[in-house]
């Protein structure tokens, strides 16, 4: 979940997670981009986000997730999830 302080611009991302697997890093990226999405749309912030809102916010995440995702997996050191 990402949240954002217009004021100070701080954003807060967190994304609990036990165990780094594929599929909870694909959520976590997902989850970041859909809270970008909404800064850039200046969406309301520390405020439950509705199911039609997140459909919108998604088609900005779903344009960029294999973008992110291709960018992890190619960068040099970076060892992919198990």
């Amino acid at each position: 979940m990402l949240e954002f302080d217009a004021r100070s611009g701080i954003a807060y991302f967190i994304a609990p997670i036990e165990n780094k697997t594929p599929v909870l890093r694909d959520e976590a990226i997902h989850e970041l981009l859909v809270g970008l999405a909404r800064v850039k749309a200046r969406s309301r912030f520390f405020t439950p986000l509705k199911d039609a809102e997140r459909s919108l916010y998604s088609a900005f995440a779903d344009e960029w997730m294999q973008r992110c995702i291709h960018a992890i997996e190619k960068k040099p050191g970076r060892a992919s999830a198990p």
